[in-house]
């Protein structure tokens, strides 16, 4: 066999492979040395088109510690005609022992972690690689997972309590938390070790967002006082952006808009119809304060009719879940979906002002068991692209730019 594919030109042959699907290339490892090469080719997983595009929905913000867990990845194409939606669906357990939880997805990669112990995963190949320990230790702890586009690395931020000083504040029963943060990066591929950085202004818990080099984050407290958290993933460091005040109207979400990222808000209009409004994000320049003086576009979206809800007051039944690169907007029923198959997933482009429908035709397990919940706080809408590059080769191409 192996004989008979080196008769085929090497450009011809890479050809074939680079739109198969994911699958059949994990399968096709085993078929002979050459394939296996050229399939595990840093070169060709950059170069590989034959990936699942569309939506990503995951359940990976709570997990217990106590039983075995199934992280549910439900894939959502797209790419199919009216009233169409395939549903691929794969599921990974996670067993029982420490409380596990989830990174963001980036680039078809997440990472998930317990403690000062981590994995990154690759959803597309199901390859997992454990990371060195973290270096500091402590009961609270998070980790945020991002792309450095300039460097092109994937780099790993954790942020924790300083275990002493909340050792000592749990035992005195004290009502002020902890205020000494202890932060470190990782950079997968290029560090043998975690490094210490300029500490974050607290415990950062919410899933953030990676666009174009840098994470952000939604926190209640910030954002009544107009900011963002953000982290730049070239230069390593913490900062604020500030968003428009008028933003915080009722319901405050993050979302991707292609390179940029968006603020979208419920709104009631004079006319007591509804409105999702979108605040789009440019790069701002630096303010005394050592903020952003960041500039917003506000962009109302005015809801066609089947979005629109029987009473005024149910206003955010149908909340934007993101926003695809073309600009349709992804509205989802935050009650419906709960318990009713066939669900429906909207998506409006607010320039044609048109609505196109796409079915669940069913739900994964373990986000079916939340009934009569409010989903999207329970599940994350992302962008994907498979992503077949060997997690060993990650930073490889880091390593031979700086070469």
């Amino acid at each position: 066999m192996e004989g008979d594919s080196s008769l085929i030109p090497m450009e011809v042959f890479w050809e074939i492979l680079m739109w198969l699907p994911v699958k059949s290339l994990m399968r096709f490892k085993c078929v002979c040395k050459l394939w296996l090469s050229v399939i595990l080719n840093p070169s060709f997983a950059r170069a590989y088109r034959g990936g699942f595009k569309g939506l990503l929905l995951t359940n990976i913000r709570y997990l217990s510690q106590y039983s075995d867990v199934d992280v549910d990845f439900f894939y959502l194409n797209l790419l199919e005609g009216e009233g169409m939606l395939t549903n691929m669906f794969h599921q990974y357990t996670l067993h029982r022992g420490g409380k596990k939880r989830f990174t963001g997805v980036v680039n078809g990669l997440v990472c998930y972690y317990c403690g000062k112990y981590s994995w990154i995963y690759n959803i597309a190949t199901r390859e997992s690689m454990q990371l060195p320990d973290s270096t500091h230790d402590s009961i609270a702890w998070f980790y945020h997972l991002g792309f450095d586009p300039s460097k092109q690395t994937y780099k790993l931020i954790k942020t924790c309590y300083d275990r002493r000083e909340l050792e000592k504040f749990q035992k005195d029963g004290r009502d002020v938390f902890p205020s000494r943060i202890k932060s470190e990066i990782f950079t997968i591929g290029v560090d043998s070790s975690w490094r210490s950085i300029d500490h974050a202004p607290w415990v950062v818990y919410n899933t953030g967002l990676c666009i174009d080099g840098v994470l952000y984050w939604t926190d209640p407290e910030i954002c009544s006082r107009g900011q963002l958290l953000c982290f730049d993933l070239a230069r390593e460091e913490f900062r604020f952006v500030f968003h428009p005040q008028e933003s915080l109207v009722h319901r405050l979400r993050l979302l991707w808009f292609g390179p940029n990222v968006a603020l979208s808000a419920s709104k009631i209009l004079p006319d007591s119809n509804q409105a999702t409004v979108l605040y789009l994000h440019n790069d701002g320049t630096a303010s005394q304060d050592g903020g952003m003086q960041d500039s917003w576009k506000e962009h109302i979206v005015y809801l066609p009719q089947v979005l629109k809800p029987g009473e005024p007051e149910q206003y955010a039944l149908y909340t934007p879940m993101g926003i695809l690169p073309g600009g349709e907007v992804i509205f989802m029923n935050r009650i419906k979906i709960n318990w009713e198959f066939p669900a429906v997933l909207y998506l409006y482009d607010p320039t044609k002002r048109e609505v196109k429908k796409r079915y669940m035709w069913s739900c994964p397990s373990s986000i079916a068991q939340q009934h009569k919940v409010d989903i999207s706080d329970y599940v994350y809408l992302w962008h994907y692209e498979e992503n077949i590059m060997p997690l060993n080769c990650l930073g490889s191409q880091s390593r031979s730019t700086s070469e």
